[in-house]
This record gives structure tokens, sequence and C-alpha cells, in this order.
């Protein structure tokens, strides 16, 4: 920046406007200088600019007392915050209408002083432009040298315009350990800022030009006056069996368990002295990590020859680069084959110990070579068994064999699977015979060597022995041929000395079939003992139907009624009229159904039950049934006379004959509907269709015609 500024010398007229502020503090808290109030130094007049605060805010000397102490970043929350442990500066700028167009301006920290301990990331600040964060950063020379004790505050600069624009500068002590204090670490202990000094002026360096990007000059962390000393870092260290130093000792610092003997991991602290930094610019405690390796040391396998069925030599083995004084207490010899041909002998597990028997393995890297393993075939191979001549069917035997070498692989044979069968047990060593019929078989027993490849022999032994039967099973009775009747019909069933299988007894009709096989240790009259089938059959049974009651139906007065029936099968109804113009069907249930009168007539009904499950079908029942015509009651309503009472009319027929009643001192005109004022009933055309009145009429009451008679004459 300073050499941006005097290569532009002439375009620059430089202004400073100084916001000063300083703090006193204790304990864990920044120590500032004293300075003088907001001041403008103008040296030349072509810029000019207002420089306020908000005295509600601070004062031109911005001063604390022991409150800078430590806080942690995340209750730094912007402008707005009020925190006594951060201090925090607030100022307006604004320039005039008579400055170029062109003028701009940096904010800068100038005169800087502070002390060494406080060149540190954890002393942190913000710079907020109008309510936004501007920039930020800390007063390690990592962020920034400060040449010629100034701190340039933002990155690009900025634009003096006649608007006003506020600015907060917030400087704070970052905590470096946070929560619970019990899981901080010394490295993070920060009593080393304890009456540290700090003091600084916040100026605005005018100018006119292009802006520009800073570009900021950073050093390294211990770039402030302290001793360097360079990191020290852990040795290269192997197993030895005695005690090493972990560490070389420097200038600067001390090391805390800088010793170790067993291979392993281990961690040393290094101390700083007084006035020393390390070379990365930290004065923390510096955690070494490193460890001694293990030695390496190899166990080599012999190699060795055996026969097929003996053990190798346990103790026939080489370990080199032990160290002196150590010894191999044991080692497993592990074999990849125990057959005939070739193999591995693999060593593992080893045991090492000291002179004093201390068990030091774990101090060992150790690698294993395999010795080579031949096996032969052995010249002494045999298999033994003592087998019975004669087994009575149905009872099987189980006996012990021997064999030498006792690792042979052992299996038994056969000559007739359907006489005898034979297994073997290899671990109990014995084999089973188990009789599947009668006759003679022949029962070898091999022994094989695994793997041989036919380079060695395999042995056998047989022994040829007759199954007998020595008892005999009789057949079951067989009931071929029955009825079903609803319970359960037994078609298979006796015998002696046999186990009866299959479908022995059942209910519904069908086919069904039963076995019987000899029990054990039994056998058929012919000496043979397989299973025998037999079938039998349950008959379905016959289907009869009735009718027991049919309905009286008349049309159209009672056109429906219930007809009742019975059958004795399983299978589905069928009922059916003839003419289902006359009577039709509903729907069938088990023992009745509805039949509804259509017109007046006559018709037949089939009753049908079909094959089921159990039962035939069943032969058809026939039922005539007639529908005859309603018939209704013609009531008379004498009008104040008599002789009439009622007359019975049929469904669809005339009315016929009518009777005539009397009354004195009336003609009787004729009979009328129940209207009484509507045409006179036409006795010999008029349809019945239901029960009615109807209605005498003379001649002094308006019917039909507005006359009036009397007996003897006209009125």
């Amino acid at each position: 920046m300073m050499n941006l500024i005097k290569k532009n010398i002439k375009f620059i007229i430089l202004m400073l406007v100084v916001i000063i502020f300083g703090i006193v503090g204790i304990a864990y808290a920044i120590k500032f200088a004293n300075f003088n109030p907001i001041g403008l130094n103008v040296t030349t007049s072509p810029i000019d600019v207002n420089i306020t605060y908000d005295s509600s805010a601070n004062g031109a000397s911005i001063t604390s007392s022991g409150k800078m102490v430590p806080i942690d970043d995340s209750l730094i929350t912007g402008v707005n915050v009020t925190d006594e442990r951060v201090i925090k500066a607030k100022f307006n700028v604004a320039g005039v209408s008579s400055n170029p167009d062109n003028t701009i301006y940096d904010v800068a920290l100038r005169d800087i002083n502070i002390d060494c301990d406080l060149r540190t990331e954890d002393v942190k600040w913000r710079l907020y432009k109008n309510g936004t964060l501007l920039t930020s950063g800390n007063l390690s020379p990592t962020f920034d040298v400060m040449s010629d004790n100034r701190l340039v505050l933002t990155d690009t600069q900025q634009d003096l315009t006649t608007t006003t624009d506020e600015y907060v500068f917030l400087l704070w002590i970052s905590e470096s350990c946070t929560g619970d204090i019990s899981t901080c670490s010394k490295e993070k202990d920060q009593s080393k800022y304890l009456n540290k000094t700090f003091s600084a002026s916040i100026k605005l360096e005018l100018f006119t030009k292009t802006k520009k990007t800073l570009v900021r000059n950073t050093a390294s962390a211990d770039s402030c006056g302290f001793s360097t000393t360079s990191i020290p870092v852990f040795n290269l260290l192997t197993y030895n069996g005695s005690e090493q130093t972990l560490v070389n000792s420097g200038t600067g610092y001390t090391l805390v368990n800088n010793t170790g003997t067993n291979a392993g991991e281990y961690v040393v602290t290094a101390k700083l002295a007084y006035g020393y930094k390390w070379s990365d610019g930290t004065t923390d405690d510096k955690v070494i990590k490193g460890k001694i390796n293990k030695k390496t040391a190899t166990v080599v396998a012999d190699s060795q020859s055996i026969s097929y069925g003996s053990s190798i030599d346990s103790t026939k083995y080489t370990v080199l680069d032990l160290l002196t004084g150590h010894s191999v207490s044991s080692v497993f010899l592990d074999t990849s084959t125990v057959n005939v041909g070739i193999g591995t002998i693999t060593p593992t597990s080893a045991r090492i110990v000291d002179a004093s028997g201390n068990d030091v393995t774990d101090n060992y890297y150790l690698s294993y070579v395999s010795g080579t393993l031949t096996v032969g075939c052995s010249s002494s191979s045999n298999i033994t068994v003592d087998l019975p001549s004669t087994l009575t069917y149905g009872n099987s035997q189980t006996y012990t064999y021997t064999i030498n070498p006792t690792n042979l692989l052992v299996s038994c044979t056969s000559s007739d699977t359907s006489i005898a069968t034979c297994s073997v047990d290899t671990t109990n060593k014995t084999v089973t015979i188990t009789p599947k019929g009668t006759g003679s078989v022949n029962i070898t027993l091999n022994g094989e060597v695994p793997n041989s490849n036919d380079e060695c022999s395999s042995i056998s032994t047989s022994k040829a022995i007759t199954i007998n039967c020595s008892n005999t099973a009789t057949e079951p009775i067989v009931t071929s041929s029955q009825d079903y009747t609803g319970s359960i019909r037994i078609g298979v069933s006796g015998g002696a000395n046999v186990d009866l299988g299959g479908t022995l007894s059942a209910t519904n009709a069908g086919i069904y079939n039963g076995t019987a096989t000899p029990s054990k240790g039994y056998c058929w009259s012919d000496n043979t003992t397989s299973t025998k089938s037999y079938s039998w059959v349950i008959n379905k049974a016959t289907s009869t139907c009735t009718i027991s009651s049919t309905p009286t139906l008349k049309y159209p007065s009672s056109i429906t009624g219930t007809i009742d029936y019975s059958c004795t099968g399983d299978g589905s109804l069928s009922l059916t009229s003839s003419n289902t113009s006359i009577v039709s069907v509903g729907t069938l249930g088990t023992t009745s159904t509805t039949l509804t009168a259509n017109a007046i007539g006559s018709s037949t009904l089939t009753l049908k039950q079909n094959e089921g499950t159990n039962y035939l079908a069943s032969s058809p029942v026939t039922k005539s049934i007639t529908v005859s015509a309603s018939t209704y009651t013609l009531t008379y309503n004498n009008n104040g006379g008599s002789g009439c009472t009622s007359k019975t009319v049929t469904y669809g027929s005339t009315y016929g004959t009518m009777c005539t009643p009397t009354r004195e001192g009336y003609i009787f005109v004729g009979w009328f509907d129940s209207s009484y004022k509507s045409a006179p009933l036409n006795y010999y055309a008029n349809q019945n269709s239901s029960n009615s009145t109807i209605r005498a009429c003379g001649t002094d009451e308006v019917c039909l015609y507005n006359y009036y008679y009397l007996n003897g004459g006209e009125l």
C-alpha cells in the first residue's frame, strides 16, 4: 500500500481523520493506552469529509476497565452487539459535493503499539459498513505484518460520496476453549494475554485514483521478537530390549515422558522455556507422538517326510534375528495335508521370552516361513470287522470295525440294496446293516488312503450274509363295495403282523386305496416283504323327493303361496312349472319356495334332485296345480229401501241378474256405482275385480236424469 501511494503521489491528496480510543484491562483483558478525541487533519483543501459519531454508542475516546476478557465468537452477533467484553467504535463518514468524483478512501489502524503476545489469531476484529460486514481479520502476523505500525481494515477502497455511511469497528479476544472447563487443555490457556498492552488510532486515508484490491504482507507467527526454536520430532526407534530416548533434547524447551522400552505408541510433551516460540509461531505445548517399532524376527519350519498316518516332529524349526538372551518357548506347526502327497508345514503362534522368562512376543514382528511336508504310503494298512453269516429281516444290526492307520477313508457297499443296505459311522468306527428283504447279499467294508491318486493300495473285507424271515404276515380283510350311509365305512381291516396304511375307512362315496406292509421281522407267505395295495369303493345312495303341500292360488286376489317339499340326497334341487304364464317358481330354498299365479289356468310342477357327492340323482316328482278366479262380494245400498243385501260375483264375469229393492213412495230406477251420480251399471257387461258397494236410485233423486217421479203420475 505504501508503495502504491509513492508511485501515485502527484494524484493523491491525503487526509487523516482519526477516531481514538483506549482501554485499561485486568485479569484476561487487553490493556490499551489513552488517545486524543476525534479530529480532522487537513493539509490541503480539495477533499473534505465530515466525521461524526453517535454519542449514545461511544465518545471520541473509548475506554474500558477490566472488562475485555475472552468471549465465544458465537456471541459476536453484529453491529448491535452490546457485550462489554467487545470494544465497539461507531462513526459516520460523509463527503462534500466539491470533492472530486473519484475520491476514495481506506479505513486503517495507525500508530499501532502492541505487545507480541497479542499478535495472535485469538485477537479478532470486524468492520461493518451500513450494517453489513465489510471486512474481518485478526492481529496475527500470519494475517498482516502491520508495516509502519499500520493495519488497513478495508480490503478494497471505498467511494467517498455525499451520502452518509455508518461504520462499526469491533475488537475482541476469541475464547479458545468453550463449554465445560474440564475438557479444556493446557494448550488453550489464555493467561498469556494478562496485562499486555495495545494502542492504535482509527484513521480514514483519502485519495483520488482507481480502486485497487489490497494485497496483504504476511509473516510467520513467531516474527514478533521471541526467540525461535525448532519443534522437536520423534526419533526413529526399533525395539532393542533396553530403555531408549524418544525425542532428542534441544534449546528452549523441556521434554516430559521421554523414555520407553517396549514397542508401541508413545506421547511426549515439549514445554517452551520463557521467551521462546516454536518455529510455527505458536507458544503452546507441543504433543509429539511416535512409536518404538517392533523388531523383525523370522520363524522357519524345517521340511519333513513321514508315512501316512504318522505325526510330524513339532520341534523341527529355526528362529532368526532374535535379540541376545531372547528365545522361543513354543511354536505351533500346522500341516496343510495328512494325505499321501506333498504339502506344507506352516509355523504359527510363536512365543518369545527374554532371559528372565518374561513374554516379549508383542515387541517382535514375526514372519513365518513354511517347510515342505512329504507324506508317503503306509505298508501296514488293514481293516477288520466281525460280520454275521445270517440276519433276520426287520432287525438292523451295528458292528465295530478297526483300521490302521486310523484316518483311512472307510465306506461300505451292498451287492443288492433291495435285500440289505449298509452305512458307516466314521466317528464311532461302526458299520450298520439294515435288511430290506430276504435272500443273500455281500457286504463289503472298504478302506482308502485319502487323495492317494492310486499311489497307495486300498484295503477291503467282505462277508456273505443271508437275510431270513422267520415269521409270516397275513393279509387284511377287504370290503370291496358298499353303499353310502352317512356313517364311517371300513374298507380294509384285520390281517396279522401287518402295518396298515393308505385309506382304510371313509364316510363319503368314492374309490379308495389301502395298503398293508409286513411288520418288522415278518414276511408274506411267499417270503416277500413288499407293500400290497387294496382298492375299495363306497357307492352313492339313491335320492328320493316328495312334494308335501301346494298352495291354493286365486287370481288376482291370492297370487302367491308356499310349496313344501323334501329330498334325501345332497345334490342341487330343480323345481319347474310346465306353464310359467299360469304359475312361476321363485328361488328354491332347502325345503320350500314361493309359487306365483300369473293367470287363471293349470300347470304341472316337476321336482328333482341332481346327483351330488354321496347320492345319485332322484326320479322326478310331479304335482298339478290350478289357479282359479277370485270371487268378490257386491254389497247393495238400498238407499232407504229394503229387500237387497249382497251378491257374490266372480272376477272377470258380469254382474248378471240383480236384486230389485222397494221403497215406499219411490219407483226404483236402477243400481249405480258408489259415486251415485255417474252412469247406471250395465249388469251384463261390467267386469268385477274387487269387493264393492252399489246404490239404489229412486225417482226423487238426481241420479242420471233430472226427472222426479211419484207413484201414479208426474209432478
